[in-house]
Formats: structure tokens, C-alpha cells, sequence
């Protein structure tokens, strides 16, 4: 299915005659939840195509959603709702994103963030909403583009986001890239060169173009920050602070030694993947 930080099993389970799979620590979730919460019913309504806890919907095809349900999300008028966001659609990263704000940061009102590794928007949104003047989401995947579109549009934030269907690397190019791709699983995307189309290849100097106040980076795209921070560090260098998932753990130190130069860092170490924040010197 997939690897790495998000790598899950998926159970089979039946519910009232219903067979369904669901990730498995989706399932602990709601069993914790259960434990510490009222649960008055949980059962499956076949003609919805839903499961229903305590009434509230969420849809079968929304796999990720008992975790979202549990993190507070609630699906309501076909969009999930969140204190005051709504996305189309609930993937894992939108409970890091909103639920344990791993891209918090209190410098961010009025300032530019340039967003790599776009994915359904959730980040786009996330800036947005915290009040950076100006976002620059990049995606390669064409089927996140929309996807991207349609919930900044639900936030009301589109007059904030600029929308680049494309892939970031140190030099520029062309990249295939599938046209149709499990958005409940994209978060988890790495770009191997293969697909249906193609799609630009932009380097940092191309994105700067259109910033006027390089604030903060932030890089989730499975792989091209080491790439970025090897290979482009001039133009990565002009930027106020950085916040990158790093998924290569063999070389991480080779990463906070060039880092080092100009930036303090943070390092969160997860199971498979680093979380690290880094703040230009003074």
C-alpha cells in the first residue's frame, strides 16, 4: 500500500452484516474514545454507505475519518468541520496540521510562506487562517490542484494562495506524475518520474520571483528537501526559518551540519520520519 512514517495495516471488519477495512490505528482510536467518551451506538447504515457514531455520519469511503471523528472533526453538508475549517476530504495529515499545529508559529501574521508539498491544501489553509499575507502552495499532483482549489474556496482564503501545479527540485526540468491517485493517500506520495503527464519541474529562484517577504519554508514532499537544502541553499538560505519533514535518518546529520551555518534547529524525531524546525541566526 504504502511505506514509511505513514506505512498502516488495515483491518477487516463487520459490523452489523457490513464488511469494511479500516486502518488499524484508526480502530484503537475509537476504542479509546469509546473508553473515555459516550458512545450510545456505532453501526453501519448500507444504504448511506456510512458508519454512524452517536448519529454522526462519516462516510465508509472517508477512511481516515473515525480518527478525524475522535481528533473533533464531524462531517457535516458532505465537507468535514473543524472549530472554523472545512476540508472536502480528511487525510492523515490534516489532524497534524489543525489538531496538533505542527506548523504553529507566532511570527507568521502579515509575513509570506512558501508551502512545498501542497496536498489537499490543509497547510494552505492553516497559514492562511493564522494570517500570512501571501501562500505559495506547490503540488505536483493535478488531482490535488483541485483539490487544493476547493478547499481554499471552503475557507474563503483563495484571495490569499497562489497555486503552482508543480514539482520543486535544485534545477529545472519535467517530471511525470500520475493523473488519478488515492487522494485519502497522497499524503504519502513520492515523485519517481512515472505517470501520465508531465508536469514543470521549478526551483526555489523561479518561486522567490513572486515573494516579496521570504518568511517561512516549509517542505513536505517526501524526499526533495534533502535535495533543496544540498543543492539550492543559496536561495533556501534567504528565508527566515524553515520547517521540514526529513525522511532520510541516515542523513540527518549531514543536513543539520549544513543548516548549522545560518540557522538554529530543532529536531522531533518520529518513528520513521524527522520534524525540524530551524530559525535564522541573529
Amino acid at each position: 500500500m504504502f511505506s514509511g512514517k505513514y506505512s498502516e495495516k488495515r483491518v477487516k471488519v463487520t459490523v452489523d452484516n457490513y464488511t469494511l477495512f479500516l486502518p488499524l490505528s484508526a480502530i484503537r482510536e475509537i476504542l479509546l474514545y469509546a473508553g473515555n467518551n459516550k458512545v450510545e451506538s456505532f453501526y453501519v447504515d448500507t444504504k448511506e454507505n456510512c458508519i454512524l457514531i452517536n448519529l454522526d455520519k462519516i462516510p465508509i469511503n472517508e477512511i481516515w475519518g473515525i480518527r478525524a471523528y475522535v481528533n473533533g472533526w464531524r462531517f457535516k453538508n458532505d465537507v468535514w468541520v473543524y472549530k472554523d475549517v472545512k476540508l472536502k476530504h480528511m487525510i492523515f495529515t490534516a489532524y497534524e496540521t489543525f489538531n496538533d499545529e505542527e506548523y504553529y508559529d507566532t511570527g507568521i501574521k502579515g509575513r509570506e510562506v512558501v508551502d512545498v508539498g501542497g496536498g489537499i491544501g490543509d497547510t494552505a489553509v492553516y497559514f492562511a487562517k493564522m494570517g500570512a499575507s501571501k501562500v505559495i502552495t506547490i503540488e505536483p499532483l493535478p488531482i490535488l490542484i483541485e483539490e487544493i482549489k476547493t478547499n481554499l474556496k471552503l475557507n474563503n482564503v483563495e484571495d490569499k494562495v497562489v497555486v503552482l501545479n508543480a514539482a520543486l527540485a535544485s534545477s529545472k526540468g519535467k517530471i511525470k506524475v500520475p493523473t488519478n491517485y488515492n487522494i485519502y493517500y497522497s499524503f504519502a506520495y513520492k515523485a519517481n518520474d512515472s505517470g501520465e503527464i508531465e508536469v514543470d519541474k521549478i526551483t526555489l529562484t523561479d518561486v522567490l520571483k513572486i515573494v516579496n517577504d521570504p518568511y517561512l519554508l516549509k517542505m513536505d514532499c517526501e524526499g526533495c528537501e534533502y535535495d533543496i537544502i544540498m543543492n539550492d541553499y543559496e536561495n533556501l538560505n534567504r528565508f527566515e526559518k524553515i520547517i521540514f519533514e526529513f525522511h532520510y535518518p541516515k542523513k540527518i546529520n549531514e543536513v543539520l551540519d549544513k543548516l548549522g551555518n545560518d540557522f538554529m534547529c530543532e529536531v522531533k524525531k518520529g518513528k520513521v520520519t524527522y520534524l525540524i524546525r530551524c530559525s535564522k541566526k541573529t
